[in-house]
């Protein structure tokens, strides 16, 4: 008997995704589908992943795309509640915005059998289950981590059949229920070039998401500027330069370079000022701060040569005198009087 559909062109042409919701305009997009955003550890995954929350309930504009306004449920299994309550209080998230919580609980994702199964823990599909009943309008679901709802041992951790059997679960509950599924996940592979390599599974995993891969990276400890790279099947690829304000706990889209003839280093020193206002250090230090991967006798160098530049774009470079090994700087954005 027949279990498949020859479709013709026509059909294709209507099975198009256009009608469906884009929660972040070309970042999350679509019903039914699952992404990932993934990243090193302390590189601030749960925080942009509540910046989206936070952007896509209350309907706002984020990254400078739109947002379709949805109910969100984050479900973190990863973060202490307080660590949560913290951040949502200085991100300012009023009482009123649909974003619910789930916190201090055990997840399974409930495909594995056998005595791997425990009945006492719920799993991800009951719990979205109720949730869709409690939570109105619920489109999307960020689930902070997907390695913690996961059965994993020493012999499946890093077993290819595995995480598509747990992704394969993730998708058929999020085709189910009419959700779009954020996981959120840890970078595996320190130090690749390609982001869609870093990530558990690398390329194997991103050709298994039917949504958007999200990757996260940041120069350093402390380091206010960071990378966000997207892509995944039918998503245009993007690398957005993004800076984090620590104490608003959000992420802001750094200007895009308006001059071509602008050396791209300086470009980014540039937009860095213009956000934080003040820089007071080595040219070491403002690599970190910056993401750059030059020398900071090379940084020193360039921006040696591009003064009368950076005095145009509003900001004042001076070598601190008076410092034995003389290489202290502070760059100023200066007063716009």
């Amino acid at each position: 008997m027949e279990n498949f559909n020859i479709l013709s062109i026509n059909e294709i042409k209507n099975l198009n995704q256009d009608d469906q919701n884009e929660f972040i305009e070309r970042i999350l997009k679509g019903e039914g589908k699952i992404s990932l955003l993934s990243g090193p550890p302390k590189a601030g995954k749960s925080t942009l992943a509540l910046n989206f929350a936070k952007a896509i309930a209350s309907g706002t504009r984020f990254l400078d795309f739109k947002t379709t306004k949805s109910g969100v449920l984050y479900i973190s299994l990863d973060s202490e509640v307080d660590t949560i309550s913290q951040k949502i209080k200085a991100m300012g998230i009023q009482s009123d915005v649909n974003i619910h919580f789930i916190t201090d609980t055990y997840i399974q994702l409930g495909n594995d059998d056998g005595l791997t199964f425990n009945e006492d823990i719920p799993t991800l599909l009951e719990v979205l289950e109720i949730a869709l009943t409690k939570i109105n309008n619920l489109k999307v679901v960020i689930l902070d981590m997907f390695d913690n709802i996961r059965i994993l041992n020493e012999y499946n951790l890093y077993n290819n059949e595995k995480l598509r059997s747990d992704l394969d679960c993730v998708k058929e509950i999020a085709k189910i229920l009419n959700l779009h599924i954020l996981l959120l996940n840890h970078d595996r592979k320190q130090g690749a070039s390609n982001a869609y390599n870093v990530s558990a599974g690398g390329t194997k995993l991103v050709g298994l998401l039917n949504g958007s891969f999200i990757h996260l990276s940041r120069a350093g400890l402390g380091t206010k500027v960071a990378k966000i790279e997207i892509g995944g099947r039918n998503v245009e690829e993007q690398v957005l330069d993004v800076y984090f304000d620590s104490k608003t706990c959000e992420f802001c889209k750094i200007p895009e370079n308006e001059l071509d003839d602008i050396d791209p280093d300086i470009a980014k020193i540039r937009n860095y000022i213009q956000i934080r206002k003040e820089f007071h250090g080595t040219m070491s230090a403002l690599c970190a701060q910056t993401g750059l991967t030059i020398s900071e006798c090379s940084l020193g160098k360039k921006i040696n040569n591009n003064l009368k530049l950076l005095e145009s774009e509003g900001i004042s470079c001076k070598r601190i005198s008076g410092h034995r090994n003389g290489r202290l700087y502070r760059l100023t954005l200066m007063d716009e009087d």
